[in-house]
Formats: C-alpha cells, sequence, structure tokens
C-alpha cells in the first residue's frame, strides 16, 4: 500500500512537469535516500551500537502501543501509515521506515518551485545530508514539514484557480490535524501576516469574493479543530506557557530558571547555534557513536557544518545585496514559509530552553539555504529567475 502511494506521487511528479533535469534530479534524491538507508542497515546488522528501530520510532513501529489517547489524535495519521507499511505483517519491519517517502515527490516539487531551480532542490540534500536520513526513518516530522511547506506554497500558486489552491491547502491542513495539529495555528498565522504584508507592499484592494472564500476556509479549518478535539492540544500547550510564567522552565539538565526577555533571547540564538559541529565530531569520534548510529551522526555532523555556513554566506550576501535579499525574502509563498519556520524556532525554542533533537531544526537548513541558493543563481551566476512562482 505504501509503495502503491509512493509511485502515485512520483507518477503525478512526472506528469505535473515537463523538465527532464526536476526528474533526474528527483531520482538522484530518491537513489541517494536509499542508499543511505542501506549504509545504515548495514551498520544496524554488523555492529550492537545502534539498533533499526530508534527513540519514538518503536513507538510508531508498534502502532503507538502506550501512548494516551490524545498522544494518540495528533499522531493519528502517522499510526494508520504505519499499519498500511506493517501489513499483513505484526512484526515491524523495514518498509515502515520508508513512509516519508511518500511526501518527497511533492517536497521536492515545491522546493523546486520555491527556488526555481532543480538544481538547487538537489544541493540542499548535498550540504544538508541529513535530509536523506529525514526521509528513511519512521517519524513523522518530514511528512508533516513538507505539508507545512506546500500549505504555505499552494496558498500563492497563481497558476491554479483559487478554489483549487484553497482545497490544497485544506487538505494540507486537515492532514496535519492528526499528523502535527501544532503546524496549523502557525500556517493559519503566517498566510495571514504574509497577505497583509503583500497588501501592504502592492497597495492591494482585497477582493470580495476572495475575501468571503478565505473566511469559509478559516471557519473550515477552525470546525476541524473542534469536531477533532485537537483544540485540546492547545489548551494543554498554553497550558505549559502558563505554568512556566509562573513557575519557571526546567531545562533539558534539570535546572530551573525563570521566564524573562533574555531566557529567550538566549534560547533562539542557543537553538541556531547548537549542537556546534566541532563538539559534534569530538563526541562521535571520541566518545563513540549516539544511540541512532554512526550514519546518523556523520550525516548531522557535515549537516551542521553546513548549517553554520549558510548563515554567514546569507550575512554576507544581505550586507552585500540587501535589496536584492529582501526581494527574495518577501516573496509571498516564500515569505509565509520563512514566517511559519520562525515562528516555529521561536516557540519551541522557548519551550526547550533552545536545545532539542536536529530533526525539529530542519526548518532552520531551508531558512538560510533558499534565499541564497537564490540570490547566487540570479546574482551571481547571470541566471535569470524564469518565473519567480
Amino acid at each position: 500500500m505504501i509503495l502503491l502511494t509512493f509511485l502515485l506521487s512520483t507518477a503525478l511528479l512526472l506528469i505535473s512537469t515537463k523538465s527532464r533535469e526536476l526528474k533526474f534530479y528527483f531520482f538522484s534524491v530518491l537513489i541517494l535516500t536509499i542508499i543511505v538507508h542501506l549504509v545504515f542497515a548495514i551498520e544496524f546488522s554488523i555492529t550492537s551500537d545502534s539498533e533499526y528501530f530508534v527513540s519514538d520510532e518503536i513507538i510508531y513501529a508498534y502502532l503507538g502501543e502506550g501512548l494516551d489517547q490524545l498522544a494518540i489524535q495528533d499522531r493519528w495519521f502517522w499510526i494508520v501509515l504505519n499499519k498500511f507499511a506493517k501489513y499483513p505483517l505484526e512484526d515491524p519491519w523495514f518498509a515502515q521506515k520508508f513512509i516519508n517517502l511518500i511526501a518527497l515527490p511533492l517536497y521536492f516539487y515545491v522546493l523546486y518551485r520555491m527556488l526555481d531551480s532543480a538544481l538547487g532542490a538537489l544541493l540542499i540534500f548535498i550540504f544538508f545530508p541529513y535530509l536523506f536520513y529525514m526521509f528513511q526513518v519512521d517519524l513523522r516530522d518530514m511528512t508533516a514539514f513538507v505539508l507545512f511547506m506546500s500549505a504555505c506554497y499552494f496558498f500563492f500558486h497563481y497558476d491554479v484557480k483559487v478554489f483549487y489552491r484553497l482545497m490544497l491547502v485544506v487538505l494540507c491542513l486537515f492532514a496535519l490535524v492528526f499528523l502535527r495539529p501544532f503546524y496549523v495555528p502557525i500556517i493559519i498565522v503566517s498566510l495571514g501576516i504574509a497577505v497583509a504584508l503583500k497588501n501592504i507592499v502592492s497597495n492591494f484592494r482585497l477582493n470580495p469574493i476572495t475575501l468571503l472564500k478565505s473566511i469559509l476556509l478559516l471557519g473550515f479549518v477552525i470546525a476541524i479543530f473542534i469536531f477533532s478535539n485537537s483544540i485540546e492540544l492547545f489548551y494543554r500547550f498554553f497550558g505549559r506557557a502558563e505554568y512556566v510564567l509562573e513557575n519557571g522552565i526546567q531545562t533539558l539538565d534539570g535546572t530551573v530558571v525563570s521566564f524573562s526577555t533574555g531566557y529567550a533571547i538566549q534560547s533562539i540564538i542557543r537553538f541556531f547555534a547548537t549542537p556546534i559541529p566541532i563538539s559534534l565530531f569530538s563526541q562521535v569520534f571520541v566518545h563513540g557513536n549516539s544511540d541512532y548510529g554512526y550514519t546518523h551522526d556523520v550525516l548531522r555532523i557535515i549537516s551542521q557544518f553546513s548549517l553554520y555556513f549558510f548563515i554567514l554566506f546569507f550575512m554576507y550576501l544581505f550586507l552585500k545585496k540587501p535589496g536584492a535579499m529582501i526581494k527574495v525574502i518577501i516573496h509571498p509563498p516564500r515569505l509565509a514559509f520563512f514566517i511559519g519556520i520562525i515562528l516555529t524556532v521561536v516557540i519551541y525554542s522557548i519551550y526547550f530552553g533552545g536545545g532539542s533533537h536536529t530533526r525539529i531544526k530542519i526548518g532552520i537548513y531551508h531558512l538560510f539555504f533558499i534565499p541564497c541558493a537564490i540570490i547566487y543563481k540570479d546574482y551571481f551566476l547571470g541566471v535569470g529567475n524564469r518565473s519567480n512562482k
């Protein structure tokens, strides 16, 4: 079932574009993802230092066993996908590792449209090979991120009629309600801010029909939340926020610190800057691999070095061509996407004290890579933007 779904999504990608370059680079990424998994599988088979299913993967491998009802609810879609991948077997097996591949064609296509470059869509995997790892683990993070990214893009995909654009956005939101509902208000706020800024910049007057459709879309999303009881998840989150304001925040090392502006700034900086690549390198090659194995650790180190490079490159390009950089950032679909990433970073930073697993930080890769890739392509290589869609 999972294989058929992947084949269908791949076929849709091939049908929707005439770009041979896009198809070639997509299949290159697919093959490299499978190779990464083979390397991981070989490591698992010859060493006793790593497990095939690790950490939260074990929960999904056994279909949410041990989770409370609320936790199952906001992972329901992923648990269902695991049931399909597992059928008719009872024990976990390798097919569950490839569930995220269903989202790979959509991710590659949307990234291609945002970058206006198939090569750029390939290069983000080369610079940040941790993405290969994320597409071959039984974790919901990558698929949820792809849906979040797609909702931001399709809302402003003007080649498609408004009705179909809104339907695509609604489908993404509906899936996220049962996959990672945290993203839903992030998307709505991000799109709202992007539309408002677009109107301010272009002095655009909102068409009453468009306004009505937007209100209906918002009402439909709210109805989904109410009828699915997903609003309980946000009560839980805001309850946590209220507790933090009153009692302080317990960091990963167990220390309780009072919430303050200084703490928030420090947490956000820590979220961007950690783990420091040199410390990761030392940890792996001096003290041994983590529970996730050497394959995971090496890809994570390379990606973290690349992140440092692109942060510095972003600062350089912003100082050298500030007007061009701003123009790239405020393009509506990218702007909504970047706003969503920043909101996610701020919330997660404060919630976790700046520390969390790298898989939560994959949005930062895109926040710096996409503007740098577009500026470098358009202004340094002299390749004009064909469509800017």
